[in-house]
This record gives structure tokens, C-alpha cells and sequence, in this order.
């Protein structure tokens, strides 16, 4: 992506929490070597790297930067496979699978039936899975049957959490993907601060690429307006640059969990 110039920011305006704060994070130049040094991602199709890979091999090291997994900083949220831990995001949904529901009638969720990217990370006692699409994504932690075969999938309701509508909004997203096989657009609105946090995305990439405060400005701004007014006394235009490259460097080194809350 070319720092300068501003319409190639223009998708990240549609991300939620979940792809932005990612988009911080592959930024971090330690995560980028911490990814770097271990040298075992997954694939954009889901699959792991080859038949000896084990998701405990990665776990340990993930969690100190709120992830399950480690995903390689070089594919942006449309492509990422972005497992979160659930201790720091509030919109994995924690449900039951089951294949001995009784009275209880429904659609399956079929894993081979979706029209989206989805991942699974197998284990004993939790699987999570992940479906994702172009920026759109639903992290599930799973427990009772095995994902591999067709399930009904049951969410407890209640006890309420200080972050009910963040999981109310998950419970619907999770019904509609039941139901259509796919991440439709209408349940994962923007964030509403993704137009401002792309701005601050392209000031800190002109920060992480030795851009001047000036340059940056001519990025964000445009050269006109930074001619006229670089230079005020009461350096608005200085102080927005300076904000913007400062908020964008915390979200990077560890604000972007803030922002799954």
C-alpha cells in the first residue's frame, strides 16, 4: 500500500473493531518479527501448513499479543486469518455444538456448506472457529461435538454481560450465517470510528516509512491547504498531524485491544 495516497485507505472505513485492530497490530514491527521468527502461518484457504503443524506449537507465543494464532502481518483484514482470544474480545461467541438436541429443531451449520472463508482449529476440550469474508468475521469458541460434521449450534442467552449487545449482535450474526451460508453485509456494519482510524493508519504508515509531519499532512490533507496553513501560529493544522501519528503509534504497541472492547 502506497502511504500518500488516500483511496487505497478508502476500504478500511468498512472494518469493524476486529479487522482494525488487526490492522494496528501487523504494523508493530516486534509482531512483525515475533511472526517472522516462528515461520508457520496459516494458509488463505484454512488449511494447516503441512501434516506435522500442531496449534500448540504457536499458542504459547500468540497470547502476548491477545491471539490465539499467529497470522503473518503481510495479508490485511480482507485476507487474515484473525483469531482473537476471547478474554480480550468480546464478540467471540462462546456456544455449544450438538448433533442430540431432542425437541429442539433447526438448521445444521455445515462447514463445507458456507460461502466464506472458515477455519478451524481442532482441540479436546474448545475448537474455535473463524469465518471470515473480505473483512467480515465470526469467531466462534465452540464446545460438545466435533465442527467436522454437521451440528446444531446453541448459545446460552443468559447470565447478561456488560457487553450484552456486542453478543446479541454476534447471536444474530451467528443465525443468519445458519441460515444463508454466508457473512452478509447488513450484520457487520462499519465501526464508527473506522473513518478516523484510517486517517490515523495512513499517518502512521508515513511515520513508519521516516515521513516528515509535513509530508504526512500533504497526504492527509493535500498540498494546498497544508501551503496555506503549515505555518498558522496556531498550528491547527501541526497539532492534528502530531495527534494523529501519536494515537496511530498506541494503537500499535497495544492500544488495539482496546479497541475489540
Amino acid at each position: 500500500m502506497k502511504w500518500q495516497n488516500t483511496e487505497q485507505y478508502e476500504w478500511l472505513q468498512a472494518l469493524s473493531a476486529h479487522g482494525l485492530a488487526w490492522e494496528f497490530l501487523r504494523r508493530n514491527r516486534a509482531y512483525r518479527s515475533a511472526a517472522a521468527n516462528l515461520g508457520v502461518t496459516w494458509p488463505p484457504d484454512g488449511s494447516p501448513p503441512d501434516e506435522t503443524w500442531s496449534a500448540g506449537d504457536q499458542m504459547s507465543e500468540a497470547r502476548e499479543w491477545g491471539l490465539l494464532l499467529f497470522e503473518t502481518p503481510d495479508r490485511d483484514a480482507r485476507e487474515a486469518n484473525i483469531f482473537w482470544m476471547p478474554e480480550f474480545c468480546p464478540s467471540v461467541l462462546p456456544v455449544v455444538a450438538s448433533q442430540n438436541v431432542g425437541h429442539v429443531s433447526g438448521r445444521f451449520l455445515n462447514l463445507s456448506r458456507l460461502r466464506c472463508r472458515n477455519v478451524l482449529i481442532p482441540g479436546e476440550d474448545i475448537q474455535h472457529l473463524l469465518c471470515a469474508d473480505q473483512g467480515r468475521f465470526l469467531q466462534l469458541s465452540v464446545t460438545g461435538e466435533c465442527l467436522t460434521r454437521p451440528v446444531q449450534v446453541l448459545a446460552n442467552v443468559l447470565p447478561m454481560t456488560p457487553y450484552s449487545e456486542t453478543r446479541w449482535r454476534g447471536f444474530r450474526r451467528l443465525n443468519d450465517l445458519v441460515c444463508t451460508e454466508t457473512l452478509r453485509t447488513k450484520f457487520y456494519p462499519p465501526d464508527l470510528g473506522a473513518r478516523r482510524l484510517s486517517r490515523v493508519l495512513q499517518a502512521l504508515d508515513g511515520y513508519l516509512a521516516g515521513a516528515s509531519q509535513r509530508e504526512v499532512a500533504i497526504a492527509l490533507f493535500g498540498a494546498e491547504r497544508v501551503e496555506a496553513d503549515w505555518r498558522d501560529p496556531r498550528n491547527h493544522l501541526c497539532d492534528q498531524v502530531r495527534r494523529a501519528i501519536r494515537r496511530g503509534r498506541d494503537l500499535m504497541n497495544g492500544g488495539y485491544l482496546k479497541l475489540l472492547r
